[in-house]
């Protein structure tokens, strides 16, 4: 399981997104957040099994067992308690909100792709400046080291 795992279950996550968009009913959008939920318990693994971190699989147990069961499960029965069984209605239209979705998707790639960009050009610069001031830390830490043999 390698990144293209975890870019299968990204990918899943943001069509579980869109999807929620466009739905009319309240149950629905539940079980979509549960799956999305689930995906996303599931990346965690994945990175967890990729990096050898069991930290993040306690984390993605826990992904799991509050949001997709637990969060999932109230807001069901709060659904249920609350007699809710007509269709949300929707604030604008559903062409435009799914348009506007979309075009948030895009954005973000966008500025994603954008702040990658700058991460590695300012890795060129960045890191040789953290390595200056590392040295010059450890060397005032130790203070000069002066040849003294020849006194």
């Amino acid at each position: 399981m390698g990144l293209q795992a975890y870019e299968a279950l990204a990918a899943g996550a943001l069509l579980l997104a869109l999807m929620t968009v466009v739905q009319k009913r309240v149950v629905t959008c539940v079980g979509l957040y549960s799956f999305q939920s689930l995906l996303l318990g599931a990346s965690t693994a994945v990175a967890a099994a990729r990096v050898h971190a069991v930290e993040l699989y306690l984390v993605a147990a826990l992904t799991v067992a509050l949001k997709t069961i637990l969060i999932s499960w109230v807001l069901l029965r709060i659904i249920k308690k609350l007699r809710i069984r007509q269709e949300v209605e929707p604030f604008i239209s559903l062409p435009l909100s799914s348009f506007a979705a979309v075009l948030a998707v895009v954005v973000a790639f966008y500025v994603g792709g954008r702040l990658r960009d700058a991460v590695h050009e300012a890795h060129d610069f960045v890191l040789p400046a953290l390595r200056r001031g590392h040295q010059a830390a450890r060397h005032r830490r130790r203070g000069p080291q002066h040849d003294l043999r020849g006194w």
